[in-house]
């Protein structure tokens, strides 16, 4: 999730038209005022795990092309290394690292690919995203919305699913405590051209 910051490149994209094709690049840093959660719910609590915003400290190579209304990016990487996830407690932490393998697959990428402008709501757009998490990559389709500020604010939510991944939820006290399959990813970046 490290480089999903590459959509900062909104900024310039705001303004979209029917002109030619135009390749660009550029690159975008990350401020603090950002948040990035993944949210889970067991069957008796719900659980938050926080990154570390301020460990997003280097600018955020993207190269993008923009055709008409799309905005094709040939690189805009996120990288969210997992030990700058915080659940809250050492004992959740331990689980949630296990859950990724995190000695084997120490981060969680995200690969933005695409971005429309939704055709109905103003300021939202339609994102394709590649995840890779434990080292499986899937596909999702994700709605943004985003306030061009003094710099730019790209707000959105996605739910995934553990088995889509093939992560099994983990299960505490024989099983009477179970994580649900699903989790939602939860972001606000606040963005700037650096």
């Amino acid at each position: 999730m490290r480089r999903v910051a590459a959509i900062v490149v909104l900024g310039s994209l705001l303004s979209f038209n029917a002109s030619a094709p135009t390749i660009a690049d550029t690159e975008v840093l990350i401020k603090d005022s950002s948040s990035l959660s993944i949210v889970g719910k067991t069957n008796v609590n719900t659980f938050k795990c926080r990154y570390d915003i301020t460990e997003l400290r280097d600018p955020l190579d993207v190269n993008y092309v923009t055709d008409g209304n799309a905005i094709e990016f040939n690189s805009a990487v996120l990288r969210l290394r997992n030990e700058n996830f915080d659940c809250g407690g050492r004992g959740i932490n331990k689980d949630f690292h296990q859950l990724l393998n995190t000695p084997k697959y120490p981060e969680v990428v995200l690969n933005l690919q695409k971005v429309v402008p939704h055709p109905r709501i103003k300021d939202n757009y339609i994102a394709g995203v590649n995840i890779t998490i434990a080292g499986v990559t899937r596909n999702y389709d994700l709605f943004l919305k985003i306030t061009p500020e003094d710099d730019l604010k790209i707000k959105g939510v996605l739910e995934i699913s553990l088995p889509d991944f093939n992560l099994e939820a983990p299960e505490k006290v024989m099983g009477m405590i179970k994580v649900q399959d699903d989790l939602v990813i939860e972001f606000l970046l606040d963005l700037k051209e650096a």
